[in-house]
This record gives C-alpha cells, structure tokens and sequence, in this order.
C-alpha cells in the first residue's frame, strides 16, 4: 500500500514537472508569437505610413506642377499685357517723372536713391475662387517721405471732376440725364469737348478713385507683412495740355495734379513738410518687393 502511495507521489511530481515544462514552452511560444506578430506589424506600419508618404508627395507635386503652370501663364499673360500697355500717355508720365527727379537730385533737394521711380507695374493676388489676377499700376513713385500712386489722365476740354446733384444746383438735370438714379451726394465726373465741327460733347468716365483704392489696396496687402509705416498717396496726374479742370470733391486722400509744374511742386512741397519715413535701405526693399511681385524676371 505503501509502495503504491509512493509511485502515484512521484507520478504525480512528474506530472507537475512536465505541466511546468509544457506551459514553460507554450508561454515561450506566445512570446515568439508575439514579438513576430510586433514585427510584422511595424513593417506593416511602416509600409503603409511610406505608402500615404509617397501618395501625399505625389499629390503635393500634383499641385506644385498645377501652381507653377499656373504661374507660367501668368507671367505669359502679364508679358504680353505689358508689351501693349505701355501707351505714349504712360511713356511721356514716365519721362515726365524722371526730370522731376534729375531737377531735384541737381538741386541738392534730394540724393538719387531717395526717389525711384517703377513704370508699368502689375501686382498679383488671388481672387476668391483661387485664380491668380493681377492690378496695374502706371507708375509707382518710392519717396523717402512715402510711397506714391500715379494715374495719368489724357482728357481734355473742360472737367468737373466730383460733380454731385447739390453742386451741380439748376445744372443738375445733366447729371440725372446720365444717372437718374444718383444719390445727391455722390461724385461723378464729366469731361465737356468741343470737336472739330465745334460741337459739344459730354463725355462720362469711370471714378478715377475707384483704380486707384483698388491698387492701394493690392499694393498695402503686398506690403504689411513686410513693410513698417505704410503710407500710400494717390495722385491723379491730368497731362492733356489743352484742359481746364474744375474740382467740386470733398476728397482729400486724393491729390489732384494739373501740370507738370504743380507735379514738381507737390513733390517739393512733400520733401520739405513731411518727415522722413524709408531710409534708401527701406526703399531698395520696396523695390524688391515690388519687383518680385511683379512675376517678370
């Protein structure tokens, strides 16, 4: 009886061993299985994170190609403005400018990197739907007493310039002939010629303000990130010889210039009151920007 005591202890010791031993390998096995299972799924997990790596780069250089065809036409498009926009009115402002400045350099009123002078400039932005559009500038004037808008106007005979209802008085039926519908105090603009038969003609034309806010616009949001004391001036040049302007506006942000002589005073007049804003550092940058911008090198 004892014997058999003793043989079912020791069975059932080895039995205990084995049970050991065998969850010992089986547990063994589960850390094999999972260190593979590990493996495999961070080569898994790096396969897929390469995968979206190259689709997400294959589709970036999808749009890096659309936006730089995009720029491609564009500057195609603004070259070949740039070929036909330049009319002899523009030419003849420009030259007009450029004695402006050789008159103040050879006077001592200004050194020749405190005024530069950017003709023909086209400032690009993005419009709502993403298009790339761009506005024109006849001619920019960088000062070191401010940044200037030029607009040149060829009209002759006479204008009235910010005519309204109320200035107009019993002349006022010419506007409401024109713009029934005008509020009193709005501006408008009228340009009376004679033609070689000697007949009057009244002509209408767009608010030259309106140009100009839409470039100040454009050439401020290029520059306010970039710029310290932004300050835009425009001026509405009239260089027909052979007109006589008449000014019934309120508006004082806009300079009106008659001739060449009141352009060179203004000038004047703007060195000598105004206190220094760019130094020729500051302006060689604005320049730059500007240039930059412009999308023509």
């Amino acid at each position: 009886m004892e014997i058999l005591l003793f043989s079912a202890f020791i069975l059932l010791i080895c039995a205990g061993v084995w049970l050991v031993y065998y969850l010992k390998k089986k547990h063994k096995e589960y850390d094999r299985l999972i260190d593979q299972y590990q493996k495999e799924a961070a080569i898994s997990l790096a396969k897929t994170e390469n995968q979206l790596k190259q689709e997400n780069k294959e589709k970036l250089e999808e749009v890096k190609g659309d936006y730089e065809e995009q720029i491609n036409d564009y500057k195609e498009y603004i070259d070949s403005v740039k070929r036909f926009s330049r009319d002899e009115l523009e030419v003849n402002t420009y030259k007009t400018l450029l004695e402006i400045k050789n008159e103040l350099v050879e006077n001592d009123v200004i050194k020749p990197l405190q005024m530069m002078i950017l003709p023909n400039v086209f400032i690009p932005y993005q419009s709502v739907d993403g298009d790339i559009q761009s506005t024109k500038i006849a001619h920019i004037v960088l000062l070191n007493k401010g940044i200037y808008i030029i607009d040149t106007k060829d009209w002759q005979g006479n204008i009235l310039y910010g005519l309204t209802k109320e200035k107009a008085k019993e002349f006022s039926f010419i506007i409401d002939t024109f713009y029934p519908a005008l509020h009193s105090e709005a501006e408008k603009t009228f340009v009376f010629e004679k033609n070689k038969q000697n007949e009057l003609r009244a002509l209408m034309h767009d608010e030259p303000t309106k140009n100009l806010n839409v470039a100040t616009s454009k050439l401020n949001n290029l520059l306010k990130d970039q710029v310290e004391n932004i300050t835009i001036n425009n001026l509405l040049y009239f260089a027909h010889p052979d007109h006589h302007l008449i000014n019934f506006s309120t508006q004082e942000q806009l300079h009106l210039i008659n001739d060449r002589n009141e352009l060179y005073a203004f000038f004047i007049k703007e060195i000598q009151n105004k206190t220094n804003l760019y130094s020729v550092a500051d302006l060689e940058k604005i320049k730059y920007i500007v240039e930059e911008a412009d999308l023509n090198d």
